[in-house]
């Protein structure tokens, strides 16, 4: 038939290291609205013990944007609106449908990587920020990965001017591509 299949996933390493044990497996969001006649999607994505998107598969009548998938692997599933949890309260029954919606246009943008890589190098070269994360990291089990309550834990951590310094490099890039990003809210300066 007319049905369009991509399979894009991240490299990974060989397998877990000495005195690693056995990490926990990855995380996977299923959903299938693909009918007899082409019509819906069939989509698998994989979240791996850090939280990040590890593989996309599809199957769809629907033509997708390749590139838009590939720029999906590697995100962290909370840019994705806190996809697995909403899925797994049975919010989302067809993650195509979700991800197209307006609220995920900034993820599709041509500059959103180069914003989220400018934070990343902000927040490391903050000797504060980067002891508090280094100290979280130490403490992570590999069987269990990154869990929302170690994030929540760093969150409370960072100093206030940080997470201010943050929300405004996010509000300066909404500004900056308002042109594309017309759904967006944004107080006045």
């Amino acid at each position: 038939g007319n049905l369009h299949y991509y399979r894009i996933h991240s490299c990974k390493r060989a397998g877990p290291l000495a005195n690693e044990g056995e990490p926990r497996e990855d995380r996977v969001i299923v959903t299938d609205t693909l009918e007899a006649n082409g019509k819906g999607h069939f989509c698998r994505l994989t979240i791996d013990v850090f939280g990040k998107v590890d593989s996309i598969t599809y199957l769809g009548g629907e033509e997708l944007q390749v590139e838009s998938l590939w720029s999906l692997v590697g995100l962290s599933e909370t840019f994705l609106n806190h996809l697995f949890v909403r899925w797994e309260g049975g919010d989302i029954p067809d993650i195509v449908e979700f991800l197209t919606d307006e609220w995920a246009t900034a993820l599709f943008h041509d500059r959103f990587m180069d914003f989220c890589l400018q934070i990343q190098l902000e927040m490391r070269s903050q000797d504060e920020v980067k002891a508090i994360i280094d100290r979280a990291l130490e403490t992570v089990n590999l069987k269990e990965g990154l869990s929302r309550k170690l994030l929540a834990s760093i969150q409370l951590q960072l100093p206030k001017s940080s997470i201010k310094a943050m929300q405004e490099h996010l509000l300066e890039y909404l500004r900056e591509n308002t042109n594309h990003l017309k759904t967006y809210f944004l107080p006045d300066n």
